[in-house]
């Protein structure tokens, strides 16, 4: 599995969250079977811009994966006459990711992982990545001292956690592990920082 390597150390600094008329900044990790792609809503440098939402930065993201028509993503959701063009797999493997959404605004340090919507699983290399992201996110709070609410759920039921996905979370994502399961579209390795890890 091909990861980006993820900066929360920076990603969660508190010059961020007040930016853009206070909405602060979001960032993305979308995880296939093959690799973790790890994006933000804005540039995190001297002259920080705004590039997009959450969806936006998917988007983006899954344009460079699969080949789709950036004009697919829109700002809330798909483009309904270019989503009906898709063969089957194209439209499956739009609900087949394992996203992880991270704020860093006003209402403080938030990640909220959700599980692939059509297959309701994940891997177990899947699993590893996001132990990956606990270590990060728990360097971040040692770092910064300030907190890191974590969220992960399959849109039914949810595990929350404090720093860390170690104690509570990854239990409760171990319970939806399928190493069978295969995506319906390979996706294109695009990562840039390549790490890899089992």
């Amino acid at each position: 599995m091909y990861i980006d390597n993820i900066d929360l150390v920076e990603f969660f600094d508190d010059r961020y969250r007040y930016i853009d008329n206070k909405m602060g900044i979001g960032g993305i990790s979308i995880i296939t079977q093959n690799q973790m792609v790890f994006r933000t809503t804005a540039s995190l440098d001297d002259d920080i811009k705004i590039v997009g939402c959450h969806y936006e930065i998917e988007g983006s993201i899954m344009h460079e994966m699969f080949d789709f028509d950036k004009k697919l993503f829109l700002a809330f959701g798909v483009n309904p006459t270019l989503y009906k063009q898709l063969d089957d797999g194209h439209k499956k493997v739009l609900n087949e990711m394992l996203e992880v959404k991270y704020m860093n605004n006003g209402t403080g340090n938030n990640v909220i992982i959700y599980l692939p919507s059509r297959q309701n699983s994940i891997t177990s290399s899947q699993l590893e990545v996001l132990k990956y992201i606990s270590d990060c996110i728990e360097e971040a709070f040692i770092k910064l001292r300030r907190p890191i609410k974590v969220m992960a759920t399959d849109r039914k039921k949810s595990m929350t956690e404090i720093n860390s996905l170690r104690y509570n979370i990854i239990p409760f994502l171990e319970n939806y592990i399928d190493d069978t399961y295969i995506q319906s579209v390979s996706d294109r390795i695009i990562v840039n920082n390549r790490d890899k890890i089992k």
